[in-house]
């Protein structure tokens, strides 16, 4: 079957997409390589699958200048979790909000429909609370207030309403039951007139909108530090001797008021100087970088393009995880009989 393998030799043979646009800058590409390896020879810790050294390596080219950033796989997870969970808050604000802004019109409509008819008119937003201020004492509802009572079940108006009788009843006798009967009015009333609503169930900002899942703010679904590559052709060299090395850092964010393309992948190149601290760690000094070597592409998706790529990208570690567990799996349970042996022994 690979008779012909030396000489079929593609450029890019650990590919697993590509995405690319016209725009009036010229040709955008996306591209990412699932750069991954298993621990081979004899890894200590033969389930771990995936060497040190597996990335998804992801590519942008623009105007003939190609950026290209790493992405190991234990950060993609979370990549694809903020990914998907800001997806769902732009589906809600798209396709939900229409109905938010029919009922406040409807609401409204109502309101001066009343105003014009000599309607009593909606509560007040304070006394609107009543109905959730006092919670019921005794009986089938205890320890629910009228107005939970009512937003669980309308149909439990007419057993209110007997209840309603008994505290009018008792009402010398007992003078806080005058502010359970209050809080029985209000949440009949509001029920009545399509008003009963907890503050606590809809937080509404100072334009009206749901500020639970409304928001202009720019989300980050990836922010990355700069981190340098090794090897000689990312390493220069400066006539007074100072060593400057390929620095990148990937970027991935949602900005809710594109509506086209939310999601902007930025990648970012420079050579700079790297000092090594005691510890081990490195700090690289992108404010003292080569003059001219900082270069910054960016590459645009639709929702749907981002959450196509991340479905591929998390297939392609599952299905390297499924090639290898069989043989480091088998290559655990020998190990694991050997030291066995070793300890019988």
């Amino acid at each position: 079957m690979n008779d012909g393998i030396k000489d079929y030799c593609p450029e890019y043979p650990r590919q697993i997409l590509n995405n690319i646009k016209q725009s009036k800058n010229g040709i955008s590409t996306f591209a990412v390589d699932a750069l991954f390896g298993y621990q081979n020879p004899l890894p200590e810790n033969p389930l771990n699958l995936m060497n040190v050294f597996a990335v998804y390596n992801i590519t942008v080219i623009q105007n003939k200048s190609a950026i290209t950033v790493n992405l190991r796989p234990d950060e993609f997870t979370a990549l694809a979790r903020k990914s998907e969970l800001v997806f769902d808050m732009a589906f809600q604000n798209k396709y939900f909000r229409s109905f938010h802004n029919f009922d406040l019109i409807y609401k409204a409509i109502v309101w001066i429909k009343n105003r014009f008819s000599g309607k009593s008119q909606e509560p007040a937003k304070a006394d609107t609370k009543a109905a959730f201020s006092c919670k019921l004492p005794w009986g089938k509802f205890k320890g629910k207030t009228p107005g939970d009572v009512l937003l669980d079940n309308a149909n439990h108006k007419s057993e209110l309403l007997r209840n309603k009788e008994l505290l009018e009843q008792n009402a010398e006798r007992y003078p806080k039951n005058k502010d359970v009967i209050k809080a029985f009015d209000t949440a009949i009333t509001a029920l009545n007139q399509g008003t009963l609503v907890k503050d606590t169930d809809i937080e509404e900002g100072s334009d009206g909108s749901d500020s639970a899942v409304s928001t202009n703010d720019e989300v980050f679904l990836y922010e990355g530090t700069w981190k340098n590559k090794s090897g000689k052709t990312n390493k220069k060299v400066t006539n007074d001797g100072i060593e400057y090395f390929r620095c990148y850092r990937l970027n991935i964010k949602y900005s809710p008021l594109m509506d086209t393309y939310p999601i902007t992948v930025i990648v970012e190149n420079c050579f700079a100087p790297v000092k090594k601290m005691e510890d081990g760690r490195q700090n690289i000094l992108v404010s003292q970088a080569l003059d001219g070597s900082h270069v910054s592409n960016k590459h645009f998706f639709t929702f749907e393009e981002w959450i196509d790529i991340i479905d591929t990208m998390r297939q392609a570690k599952y299905r390297f995880g499924n090639m290898v567990y069989p043989s480091m799996y088998k290559l655990a349970v020998q190990c694991d009989n050997n030291n066995r042996n070793k300890t019988v022994k």
